[in-house]
């Protein structure tokens, strides 16, 4: 998104990046809500019908089981998540925005259109093992609300990195960004990699508690 919403090309395109930007950040959150709300909500069916199931028989052993098999689950995750953003190897399908809506539209319609999108996770393409993280911890939390505020979450670090071109004011200071973060991408895949196990290990532990 810096290559594509910054202040040099939407004083181009006639834009103003301020508002650009604020319908960015929008979109990306309620786009973060809605899936954390739905997967929240999925989780929250399964809690109970597991419940019901529970009730029926032996329900503190299975109540147990249930729980151990959640957090293995939980390490697992994290730490697959973890092997394969180091190997850069998440799997996805590919999918982008559409760029044509830069020129077709106004300023806070792509902005939030985009945001909605990105703030997702799932809508483009993934590129980090984090998006799928955040939603397995939204049908843990098994409740629309909390799904909710996880995705939200979500989509307000998913957004933040645009802000990151704020001072792009010519060509050169554009160039100069994008090989920076060029740089930074292996430091950057080693750090969620540790951020995904940690994560795993700490819902697992919350998960038993």
């Amino acid at each position: 998104m810096l290559a594509s919403i910054n202040p040099l090309v939407e004083r181009v395109r006639g834009r103003r990046w301020g508002e650009t930007v604020l319908a960015y950040f929008v979109g990306s959150v309620l786009g973060g809500f809605a899936v954390g709300a739905l997967l929240g909500g999925l989780g929250g069916l399964a809690r109970d019908l597991l419940s019901v199931l529970g009730a029926l028989s032996e329900p503190a052993g299975r109540a147990g089981l249930a729980q151990q098999g959640l957090a293995a689950g939980l390490v697992a995750l994290g730490g697959l998540g973890g092997l394969l953003e180091t190997v850069g190897r998440v799997p996805t399908w590919r999918r982008q925005v559409d760029e044509a809506w830069l020129t077709r539209y106004r300023g806070w319609v792509y902005g939030a259109g985009f945001g909605l999108q990105l703030g997702a996770g799932v809508a483009t393409t993934v590129t980090t093992g984090a998006i799928y993280l955040a939603g397995v911890f939204a049908v843990v939390a098994a409740s629309p609300a909390r799904g909710g505020l996880i995705g939200a979450v979500f989509g307000l670090a998913r957004a933040a990195p645009v802000l990151l071109g704020a001072r792009i004011g010519d060509a050169m200071a554009l160039r100069s960004l994008v090989k920076r973060l060029a740089t930074w991408e292996t430091a950057g895949r080693r750090a969620t990699a540790v951020v995904l196990v940690v994560a795993g290990v700490a819902g697992a532990a919350l998960v038993l508690r």
